[in-house]
């Protein structure tokens, strides 16, 4: 049997044939439809995640007919014939396929969920860190899964799919300069709570970590753990992100300052630190240890992150 790219063509009608001009020649090349519909999925079962013949790849020479043929026994190709035999289940309701065997069974409350987390998994998909950025989009998601469960409620689970098409006014609030306006506004006065807490408690320590972030701004996470008048337990909350115009251990000192002070507590219970080993906060006579300790006057439990310890032992 001779290998070219007419059989090739016969034995897998996923593959369709093109001719790329390349310094003005013509040469073959061949796409794999199936690869090309799903490559989100496929690619990430290749051991590189690429999949070059979602695309089109040549098919001018035996050794490049061969990688073809390799591709379609591949752990990816069997994928993207999975994906696509599931899409055709899903079309034409038949009970092979999971979702449509629960759809079929009836159960409220399953369907409910289904359609929730579809919609939401979709939503979540398109855009990437949830932020202000992303709330409309969030927001409209759950409007529209209510649109849907409202419709297939009223007219029952055989109805069309109605599309979500909802008016302009749901439009009106919705915009990520409000939603981050109305979050500030909300954790200010959770802050508030915060800091009545840490006055009220028998003792707390705090927890100092730094990360820059893509404009290369140094920001400084702080975090709390105390233990409360009324019962022995130890509780964390999150005080803040901060940052400083200064370097070393004194804009260390300065974010961790600044934190508190704009939360409106004070270090009189205060009892340790945690960081990690960097020798802006280790330093004997000028990390951030000891610059806090000389800003609170006394001496504190000054530890290094055991798991920033693990980390580094390790790689090591």
């Amino acid at each position: 049997m001779k290998l070219d790219v007419d059989w090739l063509l016969d034995a897998a009608k996923c593959l369709v044939l093109k001719k790329e001009i390349k310094d003005k020649r013509k040469r073959p090349t061949v796409t794999c439809l199936l690869c090309n519909k799903y490559e989100f999925q496929v690619r990430k079962m290749t051991s590189n995640c690429q999949l070059p013949i979602a695309n089109g790849v040549r098919v001018d020479g035996k050794d490049r007919l061969k990688h073809v043929v390799d591709h379609l026994l591949s752990p990816a190709h069997e994928e993207a014939e999975r994906l696509n035999d599931c899409d055709k289940t899903w079309c034409d309701k038949s009970d092979k396929h999971p979702w449509v065997r629960v759809f079929k069974k009836w159960n409220d409350e399953k369907l409910q969920g289904l359609v929730r987390i579809a919609i939401d998994a979709y939503n979540d998909s398109q855009v990437e860190t949830l932020s202000a950025q992303s709330w409309p989009s969030r927001s409209l998601a759950v409007e529209h899964s209510n649109h849907v469960l409202h419709h297939f409620e009223s007219q029952g689970w055989n109805a069309d799919f109605v599309p979500f098409d909802p008016p302009a006014s749901c439009y009106h609030y919705r915009d990520p300069m409000l939603y981050a306006e109305i979050r500030n506004i909300i954790a200010k006065q959770e802050m508030k709570k915060v800091a009545q807490l840490l006055k009220d408690c028998l003792c707390y320590s705090v927890q100092i970590d730094g990360s820059a972030d893509k404009q290369q701004v140094d920001s400084k996470f702080i975090t709390a753990r105390y233990v409360p008048c009324d019962e022995v337990s130890v509780k964390t909350v999150f005080l803040g992100i901060a940052s400083s115009d200064l370097g070393g251990a004194e804009g260390l000192l300065d974010s961790f300052t600044t934190c508190i002070e704009n939360i409106g507590i004070n270090t009189d219970k205060l009892v340790g630190v945690t960081t990690d080993g960097e020798n802006a906060n280790t330093e004997k006579n000028a990390g951030l240890w000891k610059l806090l300790q000389d800003y609170i006057g006394r001496d504190i439990l000054t530890i290094w992150c055991v798991c920033h310890r693990s980390d580094l032992a390790l790689e090591s």
